[in-house]
């Protein structure tokens, strides 16, 4: 296994993304259990749409892991198990 994992992160699940038109600034990390950044995935302003941000885990342990992500008022967690 190559410790990488993809994500999708649907913006146009955020109605007001779509709606207004306008750009967003998107960030995204990667979290521990104790709620420690461990890797930052994105951080930067991008128009209304679909995006695909990738988790490598190469340097990380065996363990589960959350992806944060957020667009304007869209905010999303997702839980992840990371296994080498």
């Amino acid at each position: 296994m190559n410790g990488g994992r993809v994500t999708r992160s649907q913006c146009d699940r955020a109605a007001d993304l779509q709606r207004d038109g306008e750009t967003k600034r998107r960030r995204g990390g990667g979290y521990d259990v104790l709620g420690r950044e461990v890797a930052a995935l994105v951080n930067k302003i991008e128009q209304p749409g679909s995006y695909v941000v990738q988790f490598r885990g190469n340097d990380l342990p065996s363990g589960v892991y959350f992806c944060r992500l957020t667009a304007g008022s869209y905010r999303d967690i997702r839980k992840m198990l990371l296994l080498k």
